[in-house]
């Protein structure tokens, strides 16, 4: 496992993650009990109950070259997170922004992206993660001849009416690049370039 961390950035990227293998070695059996019998005084409170989510379609509409689905909305996890997984196609990127309000994880299924984190550029290829905090300027980008795939985790859950504002937006072509940041504004993000 290949681990990087940018110290001016601060930012993780995780490359070749362990295989299957290595994780069939972790105790079997009830999980819960597990963690029961390591510690007398574990208690447990459901204050949002587990949630089994079908796939949301849902279009993001502001970059063509985009479609994205909720898996998991911050309704469905108690303003916990928001799940989605996306299809970012060659060409495709969003702009080089920075949040203020959320933290983003990425985890790339497949394909390969350019990642920008700050002045950096990395590669991100199939079974790799990336983690930005909230004040780091980045942009993903597919400059690939093939479609990538990816698993987007936001926590806090900032921007689903973002999305569906931008789809709003861009359901009659594309809007202005003040249009944009104007919107990307009103939910704590800055559009950079």
């Amino acid at each position: 496992m290949v681990e990087a961390a940018n110290a001016k950035t601060e930012c993780y990227i995780r490359a070749s993650n362990p295989p299957l293998d290595e994780l069939r070695h972790f105790p079997t059996g009830n999980i819960s009990q597990h963690h029961l019998n390591q510690s007398e005084s574990m208690s447990y409170s459901i204050e949002h109950p587990p949630k089994i989510q079908r796939s949301k379609p849902y279009t993001v509409g502001h970059n063509a070259g985009q479609a994205g689905h909720c898996l998991l909305s911050g309704s469905d996890t108690a303003g916990a997170l928001s799940l989605w997984v996306s299809i970012i196609h060659p060409g495709s990127h969003a702009p080089f922004h920075v949040h203020s309000r959320e933290d983003e994880t990425f985890f790339l299924l497949s394909g390969e992206l350019e990642a920008r984190i700050g002045d950096e550029y990395h590669t991100l290829r199939a079974g790799d993660s990336v983690f930005l905090p909230r004040g780091i300027p980045h942009r993903l980008a597919n400059v690939s001849a093939a479609p990538a795939e990816i698993i987007m985790l936001l926590h806090p859950p900032a921007l689903e009416n973002f999305f569906a504002e931008v789809d709003r937006i861009t359901s009659e072509g594309p809007p202005s690049i003040d249009i944009m940041r104007e919107t990307a504004a009103r939910y704590g993000v800055t559009i950079i370039e």
